[in-house]
């Protein structure tokens, strides 16, 4: 079995000098920027985020958390934000199509993918979170999610896990040096791994085989 993974319009439509992880002088006095892009829905584990995020911010640690989709949780995770009193902190932007957040997660730092109730084993958003260089957090166990690379391209902490989450969080945003790190490594990889030409070429490689392997044995 052969696992092609797809690929993200951000390769090319991004370029280097536009994301915060190549910028060499970034201003200590801007919040750093987290960002989801997905479901609302309640295994997409939106609302431990918000709650990880509002932990983070009591410490206090410089935040801004914007969030990009809809779903059937969308009302239920601006209430919680109005409950915890984050209102100033964080931007819903509802759905966006690719060309509309690319810019988001561009001027962004971090990207989370917090899920809780449901494996997920690869996922766009990560994709799209590599292309734009960030550092990421996401949800797995056993070295899953696969196109994380533990320690070097982002970090898989256990699902529903808010604490965790949290430590994830504040450790990045205290250090600059640390996400910058990450997410370069995530955008080289981006570029030479999750391009839509480098999709298609390993698909087109792998019918190139597969008819070959075929006509070879009706031979």
């Amino acid at each position: 079995m052969t696992v092609v993974e797809n690929g993200s319009e951000l390769v090319p439509l991004l370029q280097r000098n536009q994301l915060r992880a190549f910028c060499s002088h970034p201003d200590p006095n801007q919040p750093t920027t987290i960002v989801y892009l997905g479901g609302f829905d309640p295994w997409q584990g939106v609302n431990i985020l918000i709650r990880a995020v509002g932990k983070a911010i009591a410490q206090p640690i410089s935040v801004r958390l914007v969030l990009i989709g809809s779903g059937s949780e969308f009302k239920a995770a601006q209430q919680l934000v109005s409950e915890l009193q984050l209102s100033d902190h964080v931007t819903f932007t509802g759905d966006l199509t690719s060309l509309q957040y690319a810019n988001y997660l561009a001027a962004a730092d971090i990207g989370v993918s917090p899920y809780c109730g449901r494996v997920e084993y690869s996922g766009l958003k990560l994709i799209d979170y590599k292309a734009a260089g960030l550092a990421i957090v996401a949800s797995g166990s056993n070295s899953q999610p696969a196109i994380i690379d533990h320690g070097r391209t982002g970090w898989i902490v256990p699902p529903c896990d808010e604490a965790a989450l949290c430590q994830a969080i504040t450790q990045l945003c205290s250090d600059v040096e640390l996400r910058q790190r990450m997410g370069k490594a995530a955008r080289i990889e981006a570029e030479q791994i999750h391009g839509w030409d480098k999709t298609a070429a390993q698909l087109n490689q792998l019918f190139i085989q597969a008819v070959g392997a075929r006509g070879n044995g009706n031979k």
